[in-house]
Protein backbone atom coordinates (compact mmCIF):
# COMPACT_ATOMS: atom_id res chain seq x y z
CA UNK A 1 0.00 0.00 0.00
CA UNK A 2 1.54 3.25 -1.28
CA UNK A 3 -0.13 7.05 -1.33
CA UNK A 4 0.21 8.78 -4.08
CA UNK A 5 0.54 12.65 -2.62
CA UNK A 6 -0.66 13.82 -6.33
CA UNK A 7 -4.54 11.52 -5.69
CA UNK A 8 -4.95 14.58 -2.84
CA UNK A 9 -7.63 16.87 -3.19
CA UNK A 10 -6.09 20.20 -2.94
CA UNK A 11 -9.55 22.09 -1.17
CA UNK A 12 -8.94 19.47 1.53
CA UNK A 13 -6.20 21.73 2.19
CA UNK A 14 -6.23 25.07 1.42
CA UNK A 15 -9.56 26.46 3.53
CA UNK A 16 -9.62 30.03 3.65
CA UNK A 17 -7.57 31.61 6.15
CA UNK A 18 -9.45 32.86 9.56
CA UNK A 19 -10.95 36.71 9.62
CA UNK A 20 -8.00 38.48 11.41
CA UNK A 21 -9.13 41.79 13.06
CA UNK A 22 -7.19 45.09 12.34
CA UNK A 23 -5.88 45.07 15.53
CA UNK A 24 -4.61 41.28 14.52
CA UNK A 25 -2.93 42.26 11.85
CA UNK A 26 -1.14 45.21 13.74
CA UNK A 27 0.06 42.69 16.74
CA UNK A 28 1.12 40.22 13.60
CA UNK A 29 3.16 43.23 12.19
CA UNK A 30 4.75 43.65 15.62
CA UNK A 31 5.88 40.68 16.36
CA UNK A 32 8.95 38.88 14.68
CA UNK A 33 8.28 34.93 14.91
CA UNK A 34 11.62 32.82 14.26
CA UNK A 35 10.85 30.18 11.82
CA UNK A 36 12.78 26.86 10.62
CA UNK A 37 12.60 26.38 6.85
CA UNK A 38 11.94 22.62 6.04
CA UNK A 39 10.41 19.72 3.32
CA UNK A 40 9.07 16.56 3.41
CA UNK A 41 9.91 14.22 0.82
CA UNK A 42 9.10 10.45 0.40
CA UNK A 43 9.92 8.27 -2.38
CA UNK A 44 7.69 9.90 -5.01
CA UNK A 45 10.01 12.93 -5.12
CA UNK A 46 12.52 10.87 -6.96
CA UNK A 47 16.39 11.66 -6.71
CA UNK A 48 17.06 14.22 -4.32
CA UNK A 49 20.28 16.57 -3.92
CA UNK A 50 20.52 16.79 -0.34
CA UNK A 51 23.45 19.32 -0.27
CA UNK A 52 21.30 21.70 -3.39
CA UNK A 53 18.49 21.05 -0.70
CA UNK A 54 20.51 22.94 2.28
CA UNK A 55 22.30 25.46 0.18
CA UNK A 56 18.96 26.31 -0.77
CA UNK A 57 17.96 27.26 2.78
CA UNK A 58 16.40 24.24 3.82
CA UNK A 59 17.80 23.39 7.03
CA UNK A 60 15.41 19.55 8.41
CA UNK A 61 13.44 17.15 6.22
CA UNK A 62 10.57 14.93 7.16
CA UNK A 63 11.27 11.44 5.74
CA UNK A 64 8.19 9.18 5.14
CA UNK A 65 9.88 5.60 6.35
CA UNK A 66 6.32 3.65 6.24
CA UNK A 67 2.62 3.18 5.81
CA UNK A 68 0.31 0.45 7.22
CA UNK A 69 1.64 -2.02 8.77
CA UNK A 70 4.20 -4.07 6.62
CA UNK A 71 5.28 -1.37 3.51
CA UNK A 72 8.16 0.60 4.06
CA UNK A 73 9.71 3.75 1.50
CA UNK A 74 12.13 2.16 -0.78
CA UNK A 75 14.19 5.55 -0.20
CA UNK A 76 14.07 5.97 3.35
CA UNK A 77 17.26 4.17 3.58
CA UNK A 78 19.02 6.35 1.42
CA UNK A 79 17.34 9.29 2.26
CA UNK A 80 18.32 9.87 5.72
CA UNK A 81 21.78 9.12 5.11
CA UNK A 82 22.02 11.54 2.14
CA UNK A 83 20.73 14.28 4.41
CA UNK A 84 22.41 13.41 7.69
CA UNK A 85 25.78 13.93 5.88
CA UNK A 86 24.59 17.23 4.27
CA UNK A 87 23.65 18.44 7.85
CA UNK A 88 20.46 18.82 7.60
CA UNK A 89 18.01 17.67 10.45
CA UNK A 90 15.91 14.85 10.46
CA UNK A 91 12.10 13.55 11.10
CA UNK A 92 10.20 10.58 10.26
CA UNK A 93 6.65 10.07 9.54
CA UNK A 94 4.01 7.23 9.15
CA UNK A 95 1.60 7.29 6.84
CA UNK A 96 -1.44 6.00 9.08
CA UNK A 97 -4.20 3.46 7.66
CA UNK A 98 -6.59 3.36 9.93
CA UNK A 99 -7.81 -0.34 8.94
CA UNK A 100 -4.88 -1.32 10.94
CA UNK A 101 -4.01 -1.40 14.99
CA UNK A 102 -2.43 1.55 15.87
CA UNK A 103 0.31 -0.03 18.48
CA UNK A 104 1.29 -3.07 15.56
CA UNK A 105 1.78 0.15 12.46
CA UNK A 106 4.17 1.89 15.35
CA UNK A 107 6.29 -0.96 15.80
CA UNK A 108 6.59 -1.16 12.42
CA UNK A 109 7.55 2.52 11.57
CA UNK A 110 9.83 1.72 14.77
CA UNK A 111 11.55 -1.06 13.31
CA UNK A 112 12.03 0.48 10.40
CA UNK A 113 13.74 3.42 11.40
CA UNK A 114 16.15 2.13 14.25
CA UNK A 115 19.24 2.21 12.36
CA UNK A 116 18.53 5.64 11.71
CA UNK A 117 17.68 6.24 15.69
CA UNK A 118 21.05 4.89 16.47
CA UNK A 119 23.01 6.73 13.91
CA UNK A 120 22.31 10.50 14.27
CA UNK A 121 21.92 9.85 17.93
CA UNK A 122 18.91 12.29 19.47
CA UNK A 123 17.83 12.49 22.29
CA UNK A 124 14.36 13.60 21.88
CA UNK A 125 13.66 12.17 18.34
CA UNK A 126 10.25 12.86 16.77
CA UNK A 127 7.94 10.80 14.60
CA UNK A 128 5.08 11.31 12.87
CA UNK A 129 1.82 9.93 12.47
CA UNK A 130 0.14 11.21 8.50
CA UNK A 131 -3.78 11.49 8.79
CA UNK A 132 -5.83 11.92 5.76
CA UNK A 133 -7.60 8.93 4.28
CA UNK A 134 -10.69 6.95 5.82
CA UNK A 135 -9.69 3.78 5.02
CA UNK A 136 -12.98 2.45 5.20
CA UNK A 137 -12.74 2.46 9.54
CA UNK A 138 -15.38 4.35 11.86
CA UNK A 139 -14.48 7.17 13.49
CA UNK A 140 -14.31 5.88 16.34
CA UNK A 141 -11.81 3.12 14.87
CA UNK A 142 -9.81 5.40 13.84
CA UNK A 143 -9.53 7.80 17.09
CA UNK A 144 -8.63 4.51 18.90
CA UNK A 145 -6.20 3.46 16.97
CA UNK A 146 -4.25 6.62 16.23
CA UNK A 147 -4.14 6.84 20.10
CA UNK A 148 -2.80 3.42 20.51
CA UNK A 149 -0.35 4.66 17.87
CA UNK A 150 0.61 7.89 19.61
CA UNK A 151 0.82 5.91 22.92
CA UNK A 152 3.45 3.19 21.45
CA UNK A 153 5.71 5.57 20.50
CA UNK A 154 5.33 7.37 23.98
CA UNK A 155 6.14 4.36 25.51
CA UNK A 156 9.42 3.67 23.48
CA UNK A 157 10.73 6.63 24.90
CA UNK A 158 10.24 9.16 21.31
CA UNK A 159 8.37 12.13 20.74
CA UNK A 160 4.83 12.12 18.60
CA UNK A 161 3.21 13.85 16.52
CA UNK A 162 0.26 13.68 13.80
CA UNK A 163 -0.14 15.43 10.44
CA UNK A 164 -3.41 16.63 8.82
CA UNK A 165 -4.83 19.27 7.32
CA UNK A 166 -7.89 21.41 9.33
CA UNK A 167 -10.31 19.62 7.02
CA UNK A 168 -9.14 16.38 6.95
CA UNK A 169 -8.46 15.65 10.97
CA UNK A 170 -12.25 17.97 11.79
CA UNK A 171 -13.69 15.16 9.49
CA UNK A 172 -11.49 11.82 9.98
CA UNK A 173 -10.54 12.52 13.61
CA UNK A 174 -13.07 15.56 15.22
CA UNK A 175 -12.98 16.58 18.97
CA UNK A 176 -11.12 14.34 21.43
CA UNK A 177 -9.85 15.68 24.24
CA UNK A 178 -5.69 14.05 23.44
CA UNK A 179 -5.43 16.15 20.00
CA UNK A 180 -3.30 18.47 22.63
CA UNK A 181 -1.23 16.16 24.04
CA UNK A 182 1.11 15.32 21.20
CA UNK A 183 2.77 17.68 18.45
CA UNK A 184 1.17 19.05 16.06
CA UNK A 185 2.14 19.26 12.12
CA UNK A 186 -0.29 21.85 10.21
CA UNK A 187 -1.12 21.17 6.77
CA UNK A 188 -3.06 24.60 5.31
CA UNK A 189 -1.72 25.93 2.17
CA UNK A 190 -2.31 29.49 2.53
CA UNK A 191 -0.66 32.76 1.88
CA UNK A 192 -1.65 33.89 5.32
CA UNK A 193 0.20 34.58 8.33
CA UNK A 194 -1.16 31.94 10.22
CA UNK A 195 -2.76 28.67 9.16
CA UNK A 196 -6.34 27.64 10.84
CA UNK A 197 -5.96 24.83 13.21
CA UNK A 198 -7.73 21.70 13.22
CA UNK A 199 -9.99 21.27 16.28
CA UNK A 200 -8.54 20.59 19.52
CA UNK A 201 -5.26 21.56 18.60
CA UNK A 202 -3.23 24.19 20.41
CA UNK A 203 -0.99 27.13 19.39
CA UNK A 204 1.44 25.76 21.98
CA UNK A 205 1.84 22.24 20.36
CA UNK A 206 2.02 23.24 16.71
CA UNK A 207 5.55 23.22 15.51
CA UNK A 208 5.39 22.66 12.01
CA UNK A 209 3.47 24.23 9.32
CA UNK A 210 3.54 23.00 5.88
CA UNK A 211 1.99 26.26 4.10
CA UNK A 212 2.15 25.41 0.40
CA UNK A 213 3.98 23.36 -2.31
CA UNK A 214 6.97 24.76 -4.79
CA UNK A 215 6.58 25.68 -6.97
CA UNK A 216 2.86 25.05 -7.30
CA UNK A 217 2.05 27.73 -4.91
CA UNK A 218 3.17 31.49 -5.57
CA UNK A 219 3.94 31.81 -2.21
CA UNK A 220 6.21 29.28 -1.50
CA UNK A 221 9.98 30.02 -2.11
CA UNK A 222 12.16 28.37 -4.30
CA UNK A 223 13.85 24.80 -3.02
CA UNK A 224 16.55 23.34 -4.97
CA UNK A 225 17.76 20.34 -5.05
CA UNK A 226 14.56 17.87 -5.95
CA UNK A 227 13.53 17.57 -9.71
CA UNK A 228 9.62 18.05 -9.22
CA UNK A 229 7.40 19.79 -6.53
CA UNK A 230 7.71 19.40 -3.38
CA UNK A 231 6.11 20.19 -0.14
CA UNK A 232 7.63 23.01 2.40
CA UNK A 233 7.34 23.83 5.89
CA UNK A 234 8.41 26.25 8.83
CA UNK A 235 9.19 24.82 11.95
CA UNK A 236 8.06 27.06 14.68
CA UNK A 237 11.25 28.55 16.27
CA UNK A 238 15.27 28.87 15.27
CA UNK A 239 17.81 26.22 14.49
CA UNK A 240 18.89 26.29 17.59
CA UNK A 241 15.34 25.37 18.97
CA UNK A 242 15.36 22.84 16.43
CA UNK A 243 17.91 21.11 17.96
CA UNK A 244 17.52 21.51 21.41
CA UNK A 245 13.78 20.01 20.58
CA UNK A 246 15.02 17.08 19.12
CA UNK A 247 17.95 16.92 21.50
CA UNK A 248 20.71 17.08 19.43
CA UNK A 249 23.95 16.52 20.63
CA UNK A 250 27.05 18.72 19.87
CA UNK A 251 29.11 16.92 17.50
CA UNK A 252 33.04 16.47 18.84
CA UNK A 253 35.03 18.09 16.37
CA UNK A 254 38.02 15.56 15.35
CA UNK A 255 41.25 16.00 16.70
CA UNK A 256 43.48 18.70 14.60
CA UNK A 257 46.23 16.62 12.89
CA UNK A 258 49.13 18.77 12.31
CA UNK A 259 50.71 19.18 8.70
CA UNK A 260 53.81 18.18 7.00
CA UNK A 261 55.49 20.98 7.29
CA UNK A 262 54.58 22.09 11.38
CA UNK A 263 56.24 18.58 12.10
CA UNK A 264 59.28 19.19 9.94
CA UNK A 265 59.08 22.64 12.13
CA UNK A 266 59.18 20.73 15.35
CA UNK A 267 61.66 18.35 14.35
CA UNK A 268 63.86 21.18 13.77
CA UNK A 269 63.72 22.97 16.79
CA UNK A 270 63.81 19.68 18.73
CA UNK A 271 66.91 18.73 16.92
CA UNK A 272 68.03 22.49 17.40
CA UNK A 273 67.58 21.75 21.57
CA UNK A 274 69.68 18.83 21.62
CA UNK A 275 72.31 20.19 19.56
CA UNK A 276 72.85 23.71 22.12
CA UNK A 277 72.44 21.48 25.10
CA UNK A 278 75.77 19.94 23.83
CA UNK A 279 77.03 23.29 24.00
CA UNK A 280 75.56 24.62 27.26
CA UNK A 281 78.88 24.30 29.34
CA UNK A 282 80.87 25.96 26.79
CA UNK A 283 78.37 29.08 26.63
CA UNK A 284 78.37 29.51 30.16
CA UNK A 285 82.34 29.59 30.55
CA UNK A 286 81.98 32.20 27.48
CA UNK A 287 79.26 34.19 30.04
CA UNK A 288 76.23 33.83 27.80
CA UNK A 289 73.68 31.89 29.53
CA UNK A 290 71.36 29.92 26.93
CA UNK A 291 69.50 27.94 29.42
CA UNK A 292 66.42 29.97 29.88
CA UNK A 293 65.85 30.37 26.41
CA UNK A 294 66.08 26.63 25.42
CA UNK A 295 63.46 25.97 28.07
CA UNK A 296 61.21 28.31 26.96
CA UNK A 297 61.48 26.67 23.31
CA UNK A 298 60.85 23.11 24.85
CA UNK A 299 57.94 24.46 26.76
CA UNK A 300 56.17 26.12 23.47
CA UNK A 301 57.27 22.86 21.67
CA UNK A 302 55.10 20.67 24.38
CA UNK A 303 52.15 23.31 23.92
CA UNK A 304 52.11 22.91 20.03
CA UNK A 305 52.09 18.76 21.03
CA UNK A 306 49.22 19.11 23.21
CA UNK A 307 46.98 21.40 22.02
CA UNK A 308 47.46 20.63 18.02
CA UNK A 309 49.04 17.32 17.70
CA UNK A 310 46.83 15.30 19.45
Amino acid sequence: MDFNPSSRNEQDFKLPSAPVSFIGRIKALLSTPTYTRGVDLSHWNGDVDFVALKESGIDFVILKATEGDAWVDERFAGFWRKAHEAGLLIMTYHFFRSQYGGASQAKHHLSVIAEFLETVGYRYPVIWADVETSDGASVTQRRNRLLAFHQTIVDSGYQSGHYSSPYLWNTLIGDVTWASNYWGWDAHWTSADQPVLPIGWTKDMLKVWQYGIYPTHSWVEPVEGTPGAVDCNWFYGSLQDMEEWLGVEEPVPPPVDCCDELRAEIARLEAEINVNKLEIYHLQQQGVDHEERLSSIEVWIQSIKDVVCK
